[in-house]
């Protein structure tokens, strides 16, 4: 995503959920004892020492020296969110606007419904808004919010930057749709791919709005800090710069191809625009490992159609809970019938049943060369590597996603005033431990897991999920 979604759930629910969850986890202990927290064994400072002491380890060469990354790119207008609505309604802010997902946003009163389911879950979304009139006024509405920010957007241009800003070595080429301002803002050390589809004269602009713990909006309160973002971007739904990108790998010869966008499909007629990306992804050259950041999707159908023509072809996804959850509803799990957002507390044995069902569907299909999904949620982080790949070091890359995603949250401020550590006393994980990272193995597969960093008063929000993969794809070794 590009973008990073965060999910808090309550230690009451969590209880009488247990008994259910222990039946289909493929090993279930707890990972930290009320004791050892209460005691303060385990602190905020001392899992930034572990992060930072596994980290140093594995400085020196990397693996993937020269990266391609496409296709999404826009630029984000971020703001908050209820000042937003403010400036649309005079009468904003009502307990009579009800929490409603909308699959594509089509006037200012859906995207009040959808905002406010968010809000309410305290977690980050993304949908396409088809009418271009109501666009606009949202636009127009946006000139009179005092405190409004323009930044880079779109998963690839983020992922692309935040690759450079931590190894200024490494050769990066993007192929993504970029007008004037998104020009001038993107690191000039990327190497753009120049082509019809990529040079466009005006930019698309994604909104950003952003809400904090707490906030009160239409009668419901923000159990945590993040975002939801909307946009009328006809480049990047159509994904129009893909066939370009392709064709300009083979000259680029890159040892990592990492994609995104795909998402943005859904707000179209899609299912003829898939079949050519699915026709058009085989010929991504193998010799480089192929990585597909995923982002906030509403459909089974368009999930179902992802999992069976573009998973199987790559090597790698990074998605968050509500993701990995859609995933999962759309292949019937029995888990995760009931509903297309998480109903239950995503704890790490849910996430590894999750995460363990879907490779093992994904490896009835001859084909699928998936072997490492990198999972990330409020509370904390899991990479799953199948023992057949060759991926490595993914205990330090899972360390380091997790540091990335809590320095840019909390503006590289992680001292014990500022941060809580992820999990709390009753989180019911998988394995008593003196440690706060650690690696397990199961199912032919082995889950690298680190607790988070929350900041209490998040400075961003916007882009985490991005730098958390970016983080983790550098300090892997795929070999």
């Amino acid at each position: 995503m590009s973008v990073q979604t965060w999910s808090r759930c309550g230690i009451s629910l969590l209880v009488l959920v247990f008994a259910v969850l222990l039946s289909y986890s493929p090993f279930s202990v707890k990972l930290f004892s009320k004791k050892q927290l209460d005691n303060k064994l385990f602190t905020s400072s001392k899992l930034v020492d572990i992060w930072n002491q596994q980290i140093q380890k594995s400085i020196g060469g990397l693996d993937f020296n020269r990266i391609a990354v496409g296709v999404n790119g826009d630029v984000d207008i971020i703001l908050q969110g209820t000042d937003l609505f403010k400036e649309l309604s005079t009468s904003a802010n009502s307990s009579k606007v009800h929490p409603k997902d909308h699959a594509v946003i089509t006037n200012i009163e859906e995207l009040d419904e959808i905002f406010t389911l968010f809000l309410s879950k305290g977690g980050g979304g993304e949908r396409f808004f088809s009418n271009f009139r109501e666009f606009q006024k949202v636009i127009e509405a946006s000139r009179s919010v005092q405190q409004v920010k323009k930044f880079v957007g779109g998963n690839a241009a983020l992922i692309a930057q935040k690759i450079l800003e931590l190894n200024k070595s490494v050769k990066v080429m993007v192929g993504l749709p970029v007008g004037p301002v998104l020009d001038l803002l993107l690191n000039p050390s990327v190497e753009r791919l120049k082509s019809e589809t990529t040079s466009l004269k005006m930019d698309e602009y994604h909104v950003v709005l952003e809400y904090s713990k707490s906030e009160i909006w239409n009668g419901l309160k923000a159990p945590a800090s993040s975002r939801f973002i909307f946009s009328h971007d006809v480049s990047n739904s159509h994904m129009s710069c893909f066939h370009d990108f392709v064709a300009s790998l083979p000259d680029f010869s890159p040892d990592l191809v990492v994609i995104s966008g795909l998402h943005m499909l859904e707000g179209i007629d899609w299912e003829g625009r898939l079949m050519e990306i699915t026709e058009e992804f085989k010929q991504i050259p193998r010799s480089a490992a192929i990585h597909v950041e995923l982002a906030s999707m509403a459909g089974s159908k368009f999930v179902n159609a992802l999992i069976q023509k573009i998973l199987p072809q790559v090597d790698s996804i990074g998605l968050n809970e509500q993701e990995l959850w859609l995933l999962c509803h759309s292949l019937g799990f029995e888990r995760c019938k009931g509903s297309l957002q998480p109903n239950i507390p995503i704890t790490v044995e849910v996430a590894v049943d999750m995460i363990t069902l879907l490779l093992e569907h994904l490896d009835t299909s001859a084909a699928s060369t998936l072997s490492r999904i990198h999972f990330h949620t409020l509370s904390f982080h899991i990479i799953a590597s199948k023992h057949s790949s060759t991926w490595n070091n993914q205990l330090t890359a899972v360390c380091a996603g997790a540091r990335q995603a809590a320095l840019q949250a909390c503006g590289g401020n992680l001292g014990t005033d500022y941060v809580d550590l992820g999990v709390q006393p009753g989180d019911t994980e998988l394995i008593t431990s003196d440690q706060l990272t650690r690696t397990l193995k199961a199912a032919g597969v082995t889950f690298h897991i680190t607790p988070s960093l929350i900041c209490r008063k998040p400075l961003q929000t916007v882009g985490l999920g991005d730098a958390i993969s970016a983080s983790g794809l550098l300090y892997s070794r795929y070999s």
